[in-house]
């Protein structure tokens, strides 16, 4: 059967639309391989029946895995049914992205909403729309790396749903699609079509062959999986020797370091205790406790959560191949970490002369590790920095605003883009002063040229917009909120521009606690399900990209001009890593 045999528009659309469903059913088999993770988890603790655990439900995993299998099966009939068009397009896998995501997310918030999303002791008494909307929004929140959560109680769970829910992190942090086109041998259409709309800008990579393509995407599941399992051991063995409460069961160590290791390599947030790492404070009505308990944990997590937010492309070329100088020889990374490090040492002096905690050596682990945790956008906490000196949340907000490196899991704008902002700015300030006429200039290795530059601007520019846009919706939309105890509250200003930031950016805690306590000890249970509406397109944006998200409606004509007026080293974002010497 051809769809394209038949002409005129009808025929075009129902080639364009079966290049589409068949390859965004397929790439459902990366949900099917973290379910198949979670359902001996579940069953394991089935078994134990420990009166301490919420009890366990494999039906729940099983439906899961059915759904997201079926997809793939019918994705599969749909490839071999279908003679599908070969041509590489932008937009195209542009749209086989997006709808992948849906199809995802409707899956997972599947499995929340018969879970009782978001509070299944009173699911009863909320609608049907508000219970909806809530489980859609964990689910966009963990495929787009956020870490923000509507979420009263994560420890009210069963263990296998929030393995389930880490994993979505892991699984978005690559890619839904970018890690399918990885592990499967055929695909519907070009890989490259996948990875070019992935890589959050509109550039178009060629590779010799769709091996080559395939490849891109087992170097950076290398890197990403020797990170997590280095992370995993590292935080097991630090969890049985130095937690201040020894663990009972030696699998209760061995799930709380997978899922933290998880969440810190992927830079995603979500953790499986109401104190994330370990917050010692009162919150949401009650006092908080639980978290690893364990100081070196939360020094292990820091600093892989700085990993996580590095270029992989280096950690490929440093630690398989050799090239070891390419570490220190990177501006961007050199760049990242001196931001971090003189953040970090401005933050410990400040909680150091306002006698915050008890020493200076906490001091400076607290300062460290809420640095590292935003910059890399991951937004796991270990203390609750709204509470800080007015200057340290000030300087902690900064953190905010630049994000990761490119090339890596972190959400944000990524220290590349505000390095080529700079280089551009400078050298066009020379050509004004001093008449010179300037147009290219390298980076990295990359060589920018005018148009390439401004690509980079415009998604600057764009993005900044969007966050001003979404403060004020976010306003229009919750302008009444409903926190966890019952208590309404009006929204203020502080509140919906740190909400935006904080989901736009993929960073997970507000920087401002403010009404709706949102913060580290909080959540955004509070806003209205418009608003939640509103941030998960946020979330979207951010982790996928303004322009990629503009490729959706790319032309021929604007394919063919980006294509050919795009210097083949033009490399914003991923591109380093998917090209790796070819």
């Amino acid at each position: 059967m051809n769809p394209n045999s038949n002409t005129g528009f009808v025929g075009k659309l129902l080639g364009f639309m079966a290049g589409i469903l068949a390859p965004s059913l397929q790439v459902q088999i990366s949900l099917s391989i973290g379910f198949l993770v979670c359902l001996p988890v579940s069953y394991f603790y089935k078994f134990q029946n420990r009166p301490d655990f919420v009890p366990e439900n494999p039906n729940l995993i099983l439906i899961g895995l059915g759904l997201s299998l079926s997809c793939f099966l019918v994705g599969n009939l749909l490839y071999q049914l279908l003679d599908i068009n070969n041509h590489i397009s932008l937009r195209r896998g542009a749209w086989i992205v997006f709808i992948s995501w849906v199809i995802a997310c409707s899956i997972s918030a599947t499995l929340y909403f018969l879970a009782g999303f978001p509070d299944p002791i009173n699911a009863d008494s909320m609608s049907v729309g508000r219970r909806i909307v809530d489980s859609y929004y964990e689910s966009v929140s963990g495929f787009g790396t956020a870490g923000t959560s509507i979420l009263k109680s994560v420890e009210i769970f069963p263990k296998s749903l929030l393995l389930w829910r880490t994993l979505t992190q892991w699984i978005g942090s690559m890619g839904i699609a970018y890690l399918a086109i990885t592990i499967l041998k055929k695909f519907a259409v070009s890989r490259s079509e996948i990875i070019n709309s992935e890589i959050e800008s509109p550039n178009q990579i060629e590779f010799h062959s769709d091996d080559d393509a395939r490849q891109s995407g087992w170097r950076f599941l290398i890197v990403y999986g020797s990170f997590t399992m280095v992370a995993f051991a590292l935080l097991y063995l630090s969890g049985a020797y130095f937690r201040d409460t020894p663990y009972s069961h030696w699998y209760d160590n061995f799930f709380d370091s997978l899922n933290f290791a998880l969440s810190a390599v992927s830079t995603g947030g979500f953790a499986v205790y109401d104190s994330s790492v370990g917050l010692p404070a009162s919150g949401l009505g009650s006092h908080i406790i639980g978290g690893l308990q364990n100081p070196v944990s939360e020094w292990i997590l820091a600093v892989f959560m700085l990993l996580g937010g590095s270029s992989f492309i280096l950690w490929y070329s440093a630690i398989f191949e050799g090239k070891i100088k390419k570490l220190w020889q990177n501006l961007e990374l050199k760049s990242y970490l001196g931001f971090v490090a003189v953040v970090t040492g401005i933050l410990w002096l400040i909680l150091a002369q306002n006698n915050t905690y008890q020493n200076i050596f906490d001091d400076l682990r607290y300062a460290f590790f809420n640095v590292a945790t935003i910059v890399s956008t991951t937004g796991l906490v270990n203390q609750d920095f709204t509470k800080w000196p007015i200057q340290a949340q000030g300087l902690l907000f900064s953190c905010y605003l630049v994000g990761g490196c490119v090339g890596s899991t972190a959400g944000g704008l990524k220290f590349n883009r505000f390095l080529v902002m700079f280089k551009y700015a400078y050298i066009q300030t020379k050509n004004l002063i001093f008449g010179k006429n300037q147009t290219n200039f390298a980076l990295d290795g990359v060589v920018y040229n005018e148009r390439s530059a401004g690509i980079i601007l415009i998604n600057m520019i764009l993005y900044f917009l969007i966050f001003m846009a979404g403060t004020v919706i976010l306003l229009l939309s919750s302008s009444s909120i409903t926190l966890p105890n019952g208590v309404m509250q009006n929204l203020n200003l502080e509140a919906a521009f740190t909400a935006t930031i904080a989901n736009l950016g993929g960073i997970g805690p507000a920087a401002f606690s403010s009404v709706v306590q949102a913060g580290p000890v909080g959540n955004y249970y509070a806003f209205s399900s418009l608003g939640k509406i509103i941030m998960m397109i946020l979330i979207f944006i951010g982790r996928i990209g303004v322009l990629s998200i503009l490729m959706l409606f790319i032309t021929q004509r604007g394919q063919r001009q980006l294509y050919n007026s795009t210097p083949t080293k033009d490399l914003d974002s991923d591109t380093a890593l998917l090209r790796m010497e070819m």
